[in-house]
């Protein structure tokens, strides 16, 4: 009888350390996933601080740099820009972003010559929103 009860209490070791294998693996997955997530959410707000200072250099065109100008005094966020809710001045020029945007991700980003000749001032056809236009 002392036998079968440690036959037992053996069997009842060996499931409790099945499932806690089962559970650490699970756990060691989750972490790795978290893990890649953060990874991301890092390497995606450095694009994002990235993309600001090109914005805000100018390097974007004068439309994407005036709109980092309202981005960096609070006045809206990109997040705004993007799904259509600031003027419609700024929406027009996001949309003349996307497709050299799109292309250079696809590519992996522009060099300096293509992110310089891609400049866009459109001021002699439209007024300045901050007040500084040179259109007549």
């Amino acid at each position: 009888m002392n036998r079968e009860k440690l036959e037992l209490a053996a069997a009842r070791v060996r499931e409790a350390n099945a499932r806690l294998a089962t559970t650490l693996a699970e756990t060691k997955r989750d972490l790795e996933r978290a893990k890649a997530e953060l990874d991301r959410e890092k390497a995606e707000g450095k694009a994002d601080d990235r993309f600001a200072e090109r914005a805000r250099s100018g390097q974007g065109g004068r439309d994407l740099q005036r709109i980092q100008e309202l981005v960096d005094r609070g006045r809206l966020g990109w997040d705004d820009v993007l799904l259509g809710r600031g003027e419609e001045w700024m929406t027009n020029a996001v949309r003349r972003m996307l497709g050299p945007l799109k292309s250079a991700i696809d590519r992996g980003g522009l060099d300096e010559g293509e992110a310089r000749a891609t400049r866009a001032d459109d001021d002699e056809y439209f007024d300045d929103p901050l007040g500084g236009s040179s259109a007549g």
